[in-house]
């Protein structure tokens, strides 16, 4: 995929797409699945901001100590699911030097950052909510069960990306723990810079899941399973919204992939 290895630490190889000094993903054996997430924030006064709010809602939250590489500052807490997430100050603010990449060994086929992740849980409604009332983000859209009410995926977002974190429920989180992700995803600059690093992915003998293909929810993306066993998808020209955009209740029956073409086939692998 063309990332560069950053730093390799207490058995953990720390990966980064190369346009900053920051990792985008840590790797360790020991099976698929989940041990925590991040989301960054501009400096010390916003991660003070944001221990007031959840002490604020009463959630329990420590000072991460064994930071890791490039992290200034960390907080740690867990989402309703169990799934531990923390807000981090990095060192390099620089986002995207597209013209002077901050590694020389990044390949021109690697994508320019992390997108979005997508999390597996029991209880969507409750996650969503923790995520908005505690957090700030905002809902994009959610998708609700045929005949019912519940929420099946709810798309939540922090800037004005559409996604930033996708909430998968039902049938998806009728697993163990250990299947705590059900995707990450990484911005590609176009759909040509997709086919690059499609062709490299086949190349290499993984074969893609599905796509490309414009998603009903709006960006282009293909989705593999990498050899680890975790899934990755690969996206370019998600869509934008106003801060003030309103949620969009998609209705049942609605297919988020099948924008272009038939449905996807049933995957095994989730």
């Amino acid at each position: 995929m063309g990332l560069v290895e950053i730093s390799r630490q207490n058995g953990v190889s720390y990966l980064g797409c190369g346009l900053d000094r920051n990792f985008d993903l840590a790797l360790s054996e020991g099976g698929t699945g989940l041990d925590h997430f991040a989301m960054r924030v501009d400096g010390e006064n916003e991660l003070e901001i944001y221990k007031k709010r959840l002490m604020k809602y009463n959630v329990k939250f420590g000072d991460k100590r064994n930071l890791e590489p490039c992290i200034k500052s960390a907080i740690s807490f867990k989402l309703p699911s169990g799934i531990p997430m923390e807000l981090v100050t990095v060192e390099d603010n620089t986002y995207q030097r597209v013209n002077v990449p901050a590694y020389n060994l990044r390949s021109p086929i690697a994508p320019l950052d992390a997108d979005h992740m997508s999390i597996l849980v029991p209880d969507v409604l409750a996650e969503t909510n923790f995520l908005c009332d505690v957090l700030g983000f905002k809902i994009s859209d959610i998708i609700q069960a045929p005949n019912t009410n519940q929420w099946m995926i709810a798309f939540l977002r922090m800037g004005i990306l559409k996604n930033d974190i996708v909430i998968n429920g039902g049938q998806l989180a009728q697993i163990s723990n250990a299947r705590q992700l059900h995707h990450l995803a990484w911005t590609m600059s176009n759909s040509e810079h997709m086919k690059f690093l499609i062709d490299r992915i086949n190349w290499s003998g993984t074969p893609l899941e599905y796509g490309p293909a414009r998603q009903g929810v709006g960006n282009i993306s293909a989705y593999f399973w990498e050899p680890g066993g975790n899934r990755f998808e690969i996206s370019t020209e998600m869509p934008t919204l106003n801060s003030d955009t309103r949620t969009k209740f998609i209705v049942p029956g609605f297919d988020k992939t099948a924008s272009w073409g038939s449905p996807a086939r049933a995957s095994t692998g989730s």
